[in-house]
């Protein structure tokens, strides 16, 4: 037996309804795990098939890790976890009051979350802490106008849905100043549905 081309040994079937193999193993660029059964002896059979994704990331990042700091609305700050990288470009401040990262001039902040699955659903929140400077901004995501958030004292979500990770495996979160600040404290994102398929080939009898 080889999958994606790499051999994985050997299988012996038998009455036993247990798997002969298992294994785990990344889609290739389309999207595909090709599995190939080489005849050795005088019969190779398939019966079923199992697969599911192996895991689910998923990240609570919290932006509140410098402090007050003034920024360079051009430079780019990384931060990692579970696989994932959130890129924030475009702020001009940190404050404590925001619990993270604030834009006071006109323009847009962005956040963009890479090393994501292109093509896949995410479910994502967004937090915006404001004990100064409260305001209603509009938000997009990948370009797609999510309406306006707004704010406040609360630790609740701001704004919550799902978008498709696109072509680079990237979700882009823009956040456009309107009011006096606009600010952003923290994102979470996971995976928004793990598929799981138990395929039986057992339908249709001896042809």
């Amino acid at each position: 037996l080889s999958v994606n081309g790499v051999s994985v040994g050997s299988t012996t079937s038998s009455t036993s309804t247990d798997a002969t193999k298992t294994g785990t193993n990344t889609a290739d660029g389309s999207g595909k795990i090709t599995f190939s059964f080489t005849r050795r002896t005088h019969h190779v059979h398939l019966s079923s098939l199992d697969i599911e994704a192996a895991q689910v990331n998923s990240v609570k990042m919290s932006f509140n890790d410098r402090g007050d700091k003034t920024l360079s609305a051009s430079s780019q700050y990384m931060y990692k976890s579970n696989g994932y990288t959130f890129t924030l470009k475009g702020w001009t401040h940190t404050r404590n009051y925001a619990k993270g990262f604030l834009r006071n001039q006109p323009g847009t902040a962005t956040a963009v979350v890479s090393g994501l699955v292109s093509g896949r659903q995410y479910a994502w929140k967004v937090y915006q802490y404001a004990s100064s400077y409260a305001g209603t901004n509009p938000l997009s995501v990948n370009g797609v106008a999510m309406g306006s958030t707004t704010s406040s004292t609360s630790t609740d979500a701001t704004m919550t849905g799902a978008s498709t990770a696109d072509g680079s495996g990237k979700i882009t979160f823009s956040f456009t100043r309107r009011t006096h600040h606009v600010h952003l404290s923290s994102l979470d994102i996971e995976a928004a549905q793990v598929n799981s398929v138990k395929m039986s080939f057992n339908d249709r009898g001896d042809k």
